[in-house]
């Protein structure tokens, strides 16, 4: 990676809503029941250079999920229905949220080779434990998509400056 893919990288704040933040945390928690990962979207809006969290749409049986493995990959149909449902609602995808069954909160291959949508800069969140206890933002994984399969992982410093609760 050169220094100016990490640059572009970082340019961009993700601005999330307290409430939504536990929100996303109690649908994670719930979907995965403490046995399985499970994970959302979250979509919004990019106003002066910052990413602005709305709504979490969980990812699930009705997206084209597969179930019964310890991913959240999505049917090509899966992606397509959540981009109409973001579309209908005015937003865009902002970040990908999953959870993993440890306090590691790196990316997998399997989460690396399939992200859920291909854009530079995409955002990947991973919370740790299957979301069994209230996350922090110290606890998380916070991933940027650099394209062509490559990741940028942030550091607890970096993730304390591009995530904000509000």
């Amino acid at each position: 990676m050169n220094i100016s893919e990490e640059q572009d990288s970082r340019t961009e704040r993700l601005e999330v809503p307290n409430s939504l933040w536990l929100q996303t945390w109690r649908l994670l928690s719930q979907m995965g029941q403490g046995e399985s990962e499970s994970a959302c979207v979250w979509g919004g809006t990019l106003r002066h250079g910052r990413l602005c969290v709305v709504k979490a749409y969980p990812i699930g049986a009705a997206h084209g999920a597969i179930r019964g493995c310890q991913s959240h990959r999505m049917s090509t149909q899966g992606v397509a229905e959540l981009l109409a449902e973001l579309r209908k609602d005015g937003l865009r995808i902002v970040a990908d949220v999953h959870t993993h069954p440890s306090s590691w909160v790196g990316l997998s291959e399997v989460d690396k080779a399939h992200p859920i949508e291909f854009r530079r800069g995409l955002i990947c969140i991973v919370l740790p434990d299957y979301a069994t206890t209230p996350p922090s933002l110290e606890s998380i994984g916070l991933h940027i998509y650099l394209g062509e399969g490559r990741w940028l992982e942030s550091s607890q410093a970096e993730t304390a400056v591009r995530v904000v609760l509000v």
